[in-house]
Parts: C-alpha cells; sequence; structure tokens
C-alpha cells in the first residue's frame, strides 16, 4: 500500500510513474506481494488516469463537504440508530458481508480480515467512534462506521475535529430504495 504521502512526480507523470511502477512492480512480484494499492488525490487527473492504465481499479474516493444538512426525507419503514453492545453480533455478521462484497465481480479485491467480535466492542467503546445500524423492522439493512481514528490511510486528512467513514454496508436487497 502507497499512502498519498508516499509519492509524487513532477513534470509529465505518465510515463515517470510507468517506470518507477515497472521497477517497483517487478520486486513485489519477486516477493510474492500480489496485491497493490495506492491512494491518490481525486483533483490529480492526469495521475489518477495513468494508474487506472497501469490496470489499478477505483476501489474507493474519500470526499469531504461541509457539516450541514442534505435535506432528505427519511425512508418509510426503515429505522437508523446507533449501535450498541447488543448489536456486535449483527454487526459481526453484516462486516462478514461487507468484505465478501468485495471479493467478487466487479471488485476482485484480494480479501482483508474481518473484524471479530471483541475489535467491534472495542471499536464502539473509544469515545467519537460509532457506528450506525439501519433497520427495516427487525432485519438489518446496512451500516455505516464513523471512525475517530480514520486508520493509517487517513494520515494526510486527519486534524482533531475530524471523523472518518471508514465502512458502509447495504444488503444488495435493499440498494437503489434511496
Amino acid at each position: 500500500y502507497i499512502p498519498v504521502w508516499g509519492h509524487a512526480v513532477a513534470g509529465e507523470s505518465r510515463r515517470v510513474y510507468n517506470a518507477l511502477y515497472r521497477r517497483a512492480g517487478e520486486i513485489w512480484n519477486r516477493e510474492s506481494c500480489q496485491t497493490h494499492a495506492l491512494t491518490i488525490l481525486a483533483n490529480q487527473t492526469s495521475v489518477v488516469q495513468t494508474w487506472f492504465w497501469s490496470g489499478f481499479g477505483l476501489g474507493g474516493v474519500d470526499a469531504a463537504r461541509p457539516m450541514s444538512s442534505l435535506g432528505l426525507e427519511p425512508i418509510p419503514d426503515i429505522a437508523i440508530r446507533r449501535a450498541g453492545e447488543q448489536d456486535i453480533e449483527t454487526v459481526y455478521e453484516l462486516d462478514r458481508e461487507h468484505h465478501r462484497h468485495y471479493t467478487r465481480s466487479p471488485v476482485f479485491m484480494a480479501s482483508f480480515p474481518d473484524w471479530t467480535q471483541a475489535q467491534i466492542g472495542e471499536f464502539l467503546g473509544i469515545p467519537g467512534n460509532s457506528l450506525w445500524m439501519a433497520f427495516e423492522g427487525d432485519h438489518p439493512a446496512g451500516f455505516l462506521v464513523f471512525d475517530r481514528g480514520g486508520g493509517e490511510e487517513h494520515n494526510f486528512f486527519k486534524s482533531d475535529g475530524s471523523v472518518h467513514i471508514t465502512g458502509a454496508y447495504v444488503r444488495p436487497e435493499y440498494r437503489g430504495r434511496g
């Protein structure tokens, strides 16, 4: 993984990045590192295109917006609430589905470790962290994770007042319903 602060090119990026990746890729392949990921700022259009045409997909997008109302109406029959200790088992199951989703078409991302139930409990116990769940009746429809720390990949964007969305999943039968 190459974080956003781990690479930079002055001038014509395509030729330089291609040469750098060709050399690094040889080394990584020799070392059996088969999954390569990097972070690019969205406004670096030529850099995004360079890596895209080098075989990288677009696995995630970071964005920032003011904390103002979106002006959306609630979805009928869907209840949203903050997860607590009583939800750890349900969050665990949703998170397993979430990770399996990424390994399938069209993403084909390498699998990564699921949260354990203990890790979910620890996360929920950290001040500033929260996990919000959507339910239709008693049936969990999805979740959104707000992480005060944000993980290493978010170091470039960290500030004392920042919170990062580090997980989002909606079960297939609930997608596209608003």
